[in-house]
């Protein structure tokens, strides 16, 4: 119940080190209009809920700086816990990876803005009688393809489910006065088993399919989108002979390639080579230097890629206020991987630096450049900051420590930022703190008052 009741509460700021939110923390903080996240979307969905209608107020939720609208849960997250997103208006889409198999009570109530819900997972994730509740039962959930009953028997809640389609497959005459191509079974959702025939007119003979494979009839697992071609040659000409094309890379974590494959002598083989983000293309093992080429295949063969790392790949580095009126900030911009780079926040007059999204007190700090990345500067009234003079109470901050000085046989307490009480007593020593931060240090019937630890 720690913030109960506490309507003039415009926004909260969670930061990643919180685990656990109670029932009822934020009961009747109706004047909450923004909640901000310090993490990722994996660690808020590992943080557990007591009952709790802390997003369902402030309409708007923050992670990382960034307002949530299209929620992607990350591929790792098994389980979507209750209340997790409870009465997050704002999301418009959800993305379910297949590595979550459970999804809690509450956990999307009230999410009344979505249009859509993707679930990645062939089995429907188990949902728990009012995961969904409030939610439009008409908007369309997308789905695997083949998945349909398991959402039909466990997300019964909906009405408009759409399967993922086929791959699209095809097999055709290389020439239709040679021979005609019969598709026997054709692939589904349910069973992407094909099964081809090529019949040779009068005069001529089945020869190889546009792959290599001679098979006929042939039966294959259809498992990207497809075309087959198949060829003929006259009667008693010799068949063609195959061989086999092997493709690999040098590093398979820097990219990937396509092209390998059993081949008739003669014809010819695409091989592609895709660098990885972060990586180039350098050569093939034979010293050409195109991505994409092809090859006239004469024999069994085995090419390689090789791939590098980008020298100077570029990122973008977003720096902004957590709120405008109370300060600015510098330092955005576009860097190449590994620049040391300067962000500041500079307070408004009346208004004090307090932290960014990460923790990190330092209001001029350097960073290195390691991918894109969004920095938050948050601010505070500045109620008289370090070194306070209260009729004969001075307090102050010295290193991991706060002193309050002339405070005699009064009570001291000194809380944090998420209002948890670290002293309450006297303090005629000085009070040691866990983190740098943003502390509240009230003497006696004294009005709190703010002091920062920098160490």
């Amino acid at each position: 119940l720690a913030f109960i009741g506490c309507s003039g509460l415009t926004s909260v700021t969670i930061p990643n080190s919180v685990t656990s939110i109670g029932t009822e923390a934020f009961t009747d903080c109706s004047g909450l209009t923004s909640v901000y996240y310090t993490g990722d979307v994996a660690g808020w969905c590992g943080i557990t809920f007591g009952w709790s209608d802390l997003l369902e107020y402030a309409q708007n939720f923050y992670i990382n700086g960034s307002l949530v609208t299209d929620l992607v849960i990350p591929s790792g997250v098994t389980e979507i816990k209750d209340y997790t997103f409870l009465g997050a208006t704002c999301l418009t889409s959800v993305t379910i990876p297949n590595s979550v198999t459970s999804i809690g009570n509450y956990a999307f109530e009230g999410c009344t803005g979505l249009t859509e819900i993707n679930s990645h997972n062939h089995v429907a994730p188990y949902a728990a009688e009012h995961a969904f509740r409030d939610i439009p039962l008409s908007i369309p959930v997308y789905i695997p393809c083949g998945s349909m009953a398991s959402y039909l028997s466990r997300w019964s809640y909906f009405s408009n489910f759409i399967e993922d389609e086929a791959f699209t497959f095809s097999a055709v005459s290389g020439d239709n006065n040679m021979g005609a191509v019969q598709i026997l079974t054709m692939p589904t959702c349910t069973n992407p088993q094909a099964v081809i025939y090529a019949s040779a007119n009068s005069g001529y003979q089945f020869d190889h399919w546009s792959d290599g494979n001679t098979a006929n009839p042939r039966v294959l697992t259809v498992t990207e989108d497809m075309e087959l071609i198949a060829y003929f040659s006259p009667v008693g000409s010799q068949p063609t002979t195959n061989y086999t094309i092997t493709v690999v890379a040098n590093d398979p974590t820097m990219g990937t390639v396509t092209g390998g494959g059993s081949y008739a002598a003669g014809s010819t083989a695409t091989l592609t080579a895709t660098a990885n983000s972060g990586y180039h293309f350098v050569q093939w093992h034979d010293g050409n230097t195109q991505a994409s080429r092809s090859i006239t295949v004469t024999g069994d063969s085995t090419y390689t890629a090789y791939f590098a790392a980008n020298a100077e790949n570029e990122y973008t580095i977003t720096v902004i206020p957590q709120n405008p009126t109370m300060g600015g900030t510098t330092g955005s911009g576009t860097f190449p991987y590994g620049t040391q780079t300067t962000i500041t926040a500079e307070p408004n007059p009346g208004y004090l630096f307090v932290q960014w999204q990460d923790g990190n007190t330092q209001r001029i700090r350097t960073i290195t450049v390691t991918g894109d990345a969004t920095y938050t500067a948050y601010f505070d009234r500045n109620y008289g900051i370090d070194d306070i003079d209260i009729e004969q109470v001075k307090v102050f901050a010295r290193g991991n420590e706060i002193v309050v000085s002339g405070a005699g046989d009064n009570e001291v307490i000194v809380y944090d930022v998420l209002g948890r009480v670290l002293h309450r007593g006297l303090a005629y020593n000085p009070i040691r703190v866990p983190a740098s931060g943003l502390y509240m240090v009230k003497v006696g019937e004294g009005k709190p008052q703010k002091v920062i630890v920098n160490y």
